[in-house]
């Protein structure tokens, strides 16, 4: 289901007001993060995840949508030129501890597919997936290990540096897990920083990342 969120006023950026039915068209589709189009997601529950790294609505409101027209595609998010709520509907409520884990799938994934290493983070991040009490212990020199690699990389803005700091987030949301909001916001930008890392990495990578079966993933 193709899925769009808004604030409980029923606007997006800019103060754009929606409706139920109204076909909203752009006169261009503009890149994925420049002006021009809508975006959207291909699944409620990826909505949900990176809410925080993007749009960024309080207890927002979903809708299923119709795209017409030029559209694009990228693991994280999608963009149409011209977009129609059909109806509202319920939005799935993440526990804290899944969107944790979805922030440590999307980073381990992405690493696994450009090819990188970084050992300390990854040992954790099994332990993380495994559901074992080990992560906790384990955590600190998963952060650690992170936050050294993403400096040794700065400030290149390159893949190395983005999936290195998208480690280090993963490992920071589950040190605050206990604090959801906190939680929540650093686990999204793992996932988003990951995802970036990964459009960077465009010549180098074996495989697609796909991040609605990582949040679904992430429920079980």
């Amino acid at each position: 289901m193709n899925v769009k969120l808004t604030d409980r006023r029923m606007e997006t950026y800019g103060g754009c007001r929606w409706a139920l039915g109204k076909e909203k068209r752009d006169a261009y589709l503009g890149e994925m993060c420049a002006k021009g189009g809508f975006h959207f997601y291909r699944d409620a529950l990826l909505a949900v995840f990176l809410n925080s790294a993007h749009a960024d609505f309080y207890n927002p409101l979903g809708f299923e949508c119709v795209p017409g027209g030029a559209y694009m595609d990228a693991p994280d998010k999608s963009k149409t030129q011209a977009m129609t709520l059909v109806r509202e509907i319920e939005l799935p409520q993440p526990t804290a501890r899944q969107r944790v884990l979805f922030g440590v799938l999307v980073t381990w994934r992405v690493l696994k597919l450009v090819g990188w290493s970084l050992p300390n983070w990854e040992s954790w991040a099994l332990l993380v997936m495994r559901g074992s009490p080990d992560a906790l212990a384990a955590c600190i020199s998963a952060r650690a290990s992170a936050r050294a690699a993403a400096n040794r990389t700065y400030p290149a803005a390159d893949a190395a540096n983005i999936i290195y700091s998208a480690a280090r987030a993963a490992a920071d949301a589950y040190a605050v897990a206990d604090v959801e909001v906190e939680a929540e916001a650093y686990s999204a930008s793992a996932a988003e920083s990951a995802a970036r890392a990964y459009a960077a990495s465009a010549a180098i990578y074996t495989g697609a990342l796909n991040m609605v079966g990582l949040a679904h993933e992430a429920m079980r």
